[in-house]
Formats: C-alpha cells, sequence, structure tokens
C-alpha cells in the first residue's frame, strides 16, 4: 500500500513506524523505514531506528550482523564494534562478527588492535578443527610475530577462518 499512488514520505514514515510498534517482527518496517530516511539523507533518523533495532528483543545473531553492517555503511563503526562484541560474547564462534570486528577496526588505523582480535578469533576454533586448519591457524599465528603488513594478514585471517570453520 505504501507504493502505490503519489509516494508521501511523511505519511509513509507514520505508518512504517505504527507498523513497527505494532508488529511482533518489525524488521521489515524498520528496513524501510531506513531505506527512506537514506534517501533523505537523514543520517541521525537512521542512527535512531538502528538503535531501535539493537534493543528489540530476542534479536537474532542474523539481525545484529545486519544491524552492525548498517552501522558501518552510516559510518558508526563504534556502534557496529559494540554490537560485534556483543554478538561474540553470546556466540565466540561467529566467524563473521570476529572478521567484521578485525576489519572495523583496521579501518581506522588500529593496527595493534586488529591483530588481538583477529588472534583471538583464530584461538576461538583452535580446538575444533582438523589437523590441515590447526596447522594453517599455527603458521598464521607466527606469520603475526613477524610479518607487519596486516592487510595481508587480513586476508589469510578471513580465508583461513571460513574455510576451516567450514570444515571443522
Amino acid at each position: 500500500a505504501l507504493m502505490q499512488g503519489p509516494k508521501d514520505t511523511t505519511q509513509a514514515i507514520a505508518h512504517l513506524k505504527a507498523l513497527a510498534h505494532r508488529t511482533p517482527h518489525p524488521l521489515r518496517a524498520y528496513d524501510q523505514l531506513m531505506q527512506i530516511y537514506s534517501n533523505l539523507e537523514q543520517r541521525d533518523s537512521v542512527l535512531a531506528v538502528l538503535a531501535r533495532i539493537e534493543t528489540l528483543p530476542g534479536l537474532n545473531i542474523e539481525g545484529k550482523l545486519r544491524a552492525a553492517e548498517n552501522y558501518q555503511i552510516f559510518e558508526a563503526p563504534h556502534k557496529a564494534e559494540g554490537l560485534y562484541q556483543n554478538i561474540l560474547q553470546e556466540n565466540p564462534k561467529e566467524v563473521r562478527a570476529w572478521i567484521a570486528l578485525g576489519n572495523s577496526v583496521l579501518s581506522h588505523k588500529d593496527t595493534l588492535q586488529s591483530i588481538r582480535i583477529f588472534r583471538n578469533g583464530l584461538s576461538q576454533f583452535q580446538n575444533q578443527l582438523t589437523l590441515q586448519c590447526r596447522s594453517s591457524i599455527q603458521f598464521i599465528q607466527t606469520i603475526f610475530l613477524y610479518r607487519h603488513d596486516i592487510w595481508f594478514l587480513q586476508h589469510i585471517v578471513r580465508i583461513v577462518l571460513l574455510t576451516c570453520t567450514r570444515q571443522g
């Protein structure tokens, strides 16, 4: 109903806000609200919607990852990093959160913290992986000691984490 007839942004926003408060699963309404606010270049409104999403009871990991990605898109990396850390407290084996957190920290030039995050992410999987994957992780951890090209390491860590956690 929102897309039929002339587009009235104010009315659409009001309708979506009401829908978000009424429905037990408001993510779709919130996504549409963010899209409208984004098109209107109202960053603060987008961030307010993301803050509401973040506090939804029972929000699953997929929803939290999506909210964190949107925080990154709308240039609120510290909010995204807090959400990634929240995800990792709930589920330390969530590979995507380790990779995204490490990448986010690296994006604002905190190389040492990024290395610590990637190391911690790798260590979460050390005991449950195949011998080949454990060897790969030990190799990467050794490289961390001698090589300071974090961009190179970032890609290797991503490949090993994604490949090994699928196998393990």
